[in-house]
């Protein structure tokens, strides 16, 4: 498990300072943006309202396979 772990977080790592580095942006940029995820995360686990909005962007490509696959029509 740890094999494959600690490579992808390494190279996830680098690529995102790479691509901060190369487009000039501060590096605490990573740090609030995932802090602000975090607490739109958790907010969304606290309120039912707030966990709809969050889950909008992601429910249409989903619904379209499970209607095809309770139709059997599998792709």
């Amino acid at each position: 498990m740890f094999a494959g772990l600690v490579p992808s977080f390494s190279f996830f790592t680098l690529l995102g300072v790479t691509i901060i580095s190369a487009l000039g942006l501060p590096e605490d940029i990573l740090r609030h943006v995932g802090l602000v995820l975090l607490v739109l995360i958790g907010l969304g686990l606290v309120f039912p309202a707030v966990e709809r909005v969050l889950k909008r962007p992601f429910a249409r490509g989903g619904r379209a396979d499970v209607r095809a696959r309770v139709r059997g029509r599998e792709r």
